[in-house]
Formats: C-alpha cells, structure tokens, sequence
C-alpha cells in the first residue's frame, strides 16, 4: 500500500477494532479503580488488595511467555475474542467472590490472575493482525499502531476519573458490570467485522521457543525487544515514584500527583496523533530511533534539582516523546518478524516487558524510601539510557547486515581478457568482446578456403604469399606489417562481422583491431563451426 493514499484509519476493519478497544480499555480503566476499593471494602486489608493486583501482573508475566505458543496457533481473531469472552465473565465473578467470606482472597486473586492471563496475547494479537489489515508498509503501519494507542490513551486517561466519580454515584459493583458490557459489546463489534484467517501452517513450538527464536533471529528484533524491557522498567518506576515526589509538596500531594499524571497522559495522547505528520518529513526507523534517544536525555533532566514547574516541564515532554516513538517502534519490530511466528513473538516480547515493568515497581517500592528519590531517578535515567543505546546499535547492526546480504547477492562484475589497456586500446580493457562478435568470427569464410580452397594454403599476406619471406611462422588470422610488428588483422570483408564490431566497440566502422582480436578465446576451434584448430602452424608453398 501507499503512504500517499487514504489513512489507515479508514479501513474498515480498523476502524471496527478502535471502536471496540475503546469501549473495552474503558471498561477496564473502570475496573483498574473499582477492584482494589471493592477488596478495600469487602476485606479492609491492603494487603489483600495488593495480592490480588499482584496476582493479575503475574498471569500476564507467566502466561505471556507460556502460552505465547498457544497464541501463534490460535491466531489473532481467536485470541481477540476468546480474551473479550473470558475476561468479561471473570468480571462478572469478582462481586461474588468478594463475598465468600475467608476463600474471598484467594478466589479472587485466582480470577485476577485469569485476567490477566489474556493480556499479553491480546496485545500481541491486536498488533499482529495490523499487518493483515494495513498491508507491510512501515509508514502506515506506523500510523495505524499510533490509532491503535491513541484510543487506549485516550480510554485509560477518562477511566479512572469517571471511574471515582461512578463508584461515588453507583456504588463499586454496578461500575464493575459495566465493564462486563464493554467487553460484551467490543466482543460483538470484533466478531461482526474482523476476517477469518487461518494460522499460518508450521512446525509445533513449546513455551514459545519458535517466538523467542523469532526475536533474536535479526540484530533489530533481538536489540529492540531487550530495549522495551529497560524502558518499561523506567516508565512503571517512574509512575510508582510520581505520589512519594508530589508528597514534598505537603497538602499539595494528592492535586500535585494528579495533575502530573494527567499531564503526563495528555502529552502521550498529542504525542501519538503527531505520529502521522511526522511521518510525511521522516522514516519510521528514524522517528523511532529519534525519539528514544530524546526520551534518555528527557530522563537525565531529572537528575537535576528542579522545582515543580520543572518536573512538570519534564513529564509532559517525556510523554510527548513517548507517543511519538512508541507506534513506530512496534511497527518496525513487528515488520520485522516473520508474518506465521509474529503472533507468538510478540506475546512472548509484551510479558518479557512487562516483566520488565514489575521489576522497576518492585525496585522503586524498595529504593525510594531508603535512598530517596534520587537515587530512583539515577536508576531509571540509566535504564532509560540503556535503552536509547539498544535502539541505536540495533537499527545500525540490522543496516549493516542488510548491506552484507545486498553485496553477496550482487554478481560479481565480468574479467576482461586486457584489464590494463596493454595494446594502446582503451576500449579493450574495459569490457570482454560481444557473443555476436564470436558468432560473426566462427561463421565468416576462412582466408584459406578463400585463397586455395584448402586448410593448408598459404594465407592471403602471409609473406609466402607475396615474397616477402617471412613466411608461415605468423599465427593464422594476423599479418604483420614492413617492420615485423603485428599489424591488422586479415580479416575478410564481412557485413555481419563489421556490424557485430560497431555493436561490441562503439566508434568503430570496421572489424576487429588486432588487441581485440587477442580477446577472443585461444582455443577457438576454427573460423568457421566445425572447422577443426590446427595444432601446427600453415606449412609454407
């Protein structure tokens, strides 16, 4: 497809999943608010409500990596609506679980991590599939992962605070069905419209061994993915350290915290819709690349001693670098991949990153109280930095590599029989003598038929010819001139033979020189097809 044509947008099976992953991912902003204050309220142990938020990281983690095979098998349509299904039932049980006295805990964390458990290959099926929408081209796949998150961004930034304002309104449970309705209606949208495609045909794989191979098969796949694990380890820190930073600022923490999350979302949101602009002034490995190393140098800012309009200065250009890198990135990646294993690949990449992203909470939960603030900053502003670096030698190793391949595919250039121009002709050490050269050689009458009408006559200016006494010892097609030295050849007059020098030696208007008659094969078996080579020189007469 062309970039200069219609928006990817248009299509309408992407517009078909928009719509449903912004009725779902709002349905689950609701939900990300209402669990936890339902399990605060039901228990009145924050223990138990971050067991069961634990619980739902883990089975994204786990059954991201262990069950990415299943999703290659499965393919993107199966995998999109199983997870809408499934997730919007286990929904549906938390209320009852919540109320089963002492097994409420432990019923509960089983269906989180169930929920969670989808997750990963949701993701990865969502972005698997828009190749087979969009077509292999990186602009407008770009454009179209940037609709794709533009549509989460915009659903998580409206969740949680219609979220707080419905649970004031309605009370937790009726927010929590309506999250059942969002996954019942992105389920019906995504049935009504998305293509049936079979998985593509191959070899069984274990625990994602054909989507692991997939990502370190290429120098790109392999650095790109390790990238996108350190900088969601940046980014989750980054978020977990956001309330103990607007904490220093006394009664301000909560509206400060807020507004520097929000800040962050909406400039993540601009980010992404200034994707497809940019995108008409540059390559997608190049905004891609861009952006990251950017988003380290947005990073290493923080390191200073900045006051709030600073830090808030410093959030909101790192979400707009965010939105602009992200799309392209995961689509020069997924390009990359094989289309049959790129639907486990990228299960297998999205749980190893949030992997990544468990592990920067867990760090920043544990550093920040003890070290402060910033030692956390110094932390992620390396992970970050790592990662602008990975993006960086990957993009230069994928271009090297692909040059290696286009100069082993390349034919060699043809030697010549003169490379050096020894006989004065430039022209014959530049390119090796026409076939309709040969051709007119091997066919053209032979100088002794012509004179004696047999093999062993003299040849016509061969000295035992004309009385010059230097007889036969002179190579059969050469005459040599008063001083000895070889002259022009003898060639008879041919219309065919002089048409196929003009062509072979431009310039030229009449048969070949005597260097270029020296490019001709040395064991040319006759002048004419079937003539047999002389093994001596013509006797004389």
């Amino acid at each position: 497809m062309s970039t200069t044509g219609p928006g990817p947008w248009r299509h309408p099976v992407l517009r078909a999943v928009l719509a449903a992953e912004c009725v779902s991912m709002l349905g689950s902003a609701l939900t990300v608010v209402a669990v936890p204050w339902l399990m605060l309220g039901a228990t009145g142990s924050a223990r138990a409500m971050g067991l069961v938020m634990a619980a739902q990281l883990a089975g994204t983690t786990l059954f991201g990596t262990l069950g990415a095979s299943w999703a290659g098998r499965t393919g993107p349509r199966r995998v999109m609506l199983l997870g809408d299904a499934c997730r919007g039932v286990l929904i549906a049980l938390v209320p009852v679980l919540t109320a089963a006295g002492s097994l409420a805990v432990p019923l509960t964390a089983a269906a989180m991590f169930l929920f969670g458990a989808f997750m990963a290959p949701y993701a990865a099926a969502q972005q698997a599939m828009l190749p087979d929408v969009v077509g292999e081209d990186e602009k407008l796949l770009a454009r179209a992962t940037a609709s794709l998150q533009g549509a989460m961004r915009f659903s998580m930034m409206l969740g949680p605070p219609l979220a707080g304002l419905l649970i004031g309104l309605l009370g937790t449970v009726p927010v929590l069905y309506l999250d059942v309705t969002s996954f019942a209606l992105s389920l019906l949208v995504l049935r009504r419209f998305l293509p049936r495609t079979a998985p593509a045909p191959r070899a069984p794989s274990r625990l994602g061994a054909a989507g692991v191979r997939a990502l370190l098969a290429t120098p790109l796949t392999a650095t790109w993915s390790l990238a996108l694990v350190c900088s969601e380890f940046a980014w989750q820190g980054l978020f977990a350290a956001i309330p103990v930073v607007a904490l220093e600022f006394g009664d301000r923490g909560p509206s400060v915290a807020g507004a520097l999350s929000g800040a962050f979302g909406a400039a993540a949101l601009t980010g992404t819709l200034l994707v497809g602009p940019l995108l008409r002034r540059t390559t997608a490995p190049a905004l891609a690349v861009g952006g990251r190393v950017l988003l380290a140098l947005c990073f290493a800012v923080l390191l200073l001693p900045l006051g709030l309009t600073a830090v808030f200065g410093c959030l909101v250009l790192a979400g707009l670098l965010n939105g602009v890198s992200s799309a392209p990135v995961a689509a020069v990646r997924a390009l990359s991949l094989p289309a049959a294993v790129r639907s486990e690949a990228l299960t297998v990449a999205t749980a190893v990153a949030l992997a990544g992203g468990t592990c920067g909470l867990l760090v920043t939960g544990a550093t920040i109280q003890p070290a402060g603030t910033h030692t956390v900053f110094v932390i992620l502003s390396l992970a970050q930095a790592m990662a602008a670096a990975l993006h960086v030698t990957g993009l230069l190793r994928e271009r090297r590599a692909t040059r290696g391949r286009a100069g082993q595919e390349r034919p060699a250039a043809p030697r010549t029989a003169d490379p050096a121009g020894e006989n004065g002709d430039p022209a014959v050490g530049s390119r090796p003598p026409a076939p309709a050269v040969r051709s007119a050689v091997r066919a053209r009458p032979p100088a002794d038929a012509a004179t004696s009408g047999g093999p062993g006559a003299p040849m016509p200016g061969s000295g035992s010819g004309d009385g010059d006494g230097d007889g036969g010892s002179v190579p059969r097609g050469h005459r040599a001139d008063a001083s000895g030295a070889p002259g022009q050849d003898d060639v008879p007059p041919s219309p065919a033979l002089d048409a196929a020098a003009r062509e072979a030696f431009p310039g030229r208007s009449s048969g070949p020189s005597h260097a270029e008659a020296r490019l001709l094969p040395p064991d040319e078996p006759g002048l004419r097809t079937g003539d047999p080579a002389p093994s001596t020189p013509a006797p004389r007469s």
